[in-house]
């Protein structure tokens, strides 16, 4: 039961906050029904989790992979490393491997029928 309070007061917390590492605080609500009730439930985070990730990760871990598609732009890692807070050292290597999916031969557009029209 600690925990959850624990929990709870860093949500509000970090709600009452209107910026996290220079960057806004994204929250929202939701609501479910369950068992003929309804419920809302707060949400909020911080977009950018560089800092976080610097306590975690980078400070603790000497060697660290870290995979996806969208690492690099423009044939550069200056937007990862400013949004993930990883600072380029001497000893850190930056690696792009050839894309082994050929979109152009393996990938497929599906578009399926549907029997009503999406509506916003």
């Amino acid at each position: 039961m600690l925990s959850y309070w624990q929990n709870m007061v860093k949500l509000w917390r970090l709600a009452g906050c209107e910026t996290l590492s220079n960057t806004p605080v994204s929250k929202w609500l939701s609501r479910h029904y369950d068992k003929n009730q309804l419920h809302y439930y707060f949400h909020c985070a911080g977009i950018r989790v560089n800092e976080q990730l610097n306590q975690l990760l980078w400070q603790n871990i000497p060697h660290i992979i870290v995979t996806s598609a969208t690492l690099r732009s423009l044939d550069s890692y200056v937007r990862f490393t400013e949004l993930t807070g990883l600072n380029e050292r001497e000893d850190d290597r930056f690696v792009s491997l050839e894309a082994y999916f050929d979109h152009v031969k393996q990938g497929q557009l599906v578009i399926p029928k549907m029997s009503i029209e999406p509506t916003w």
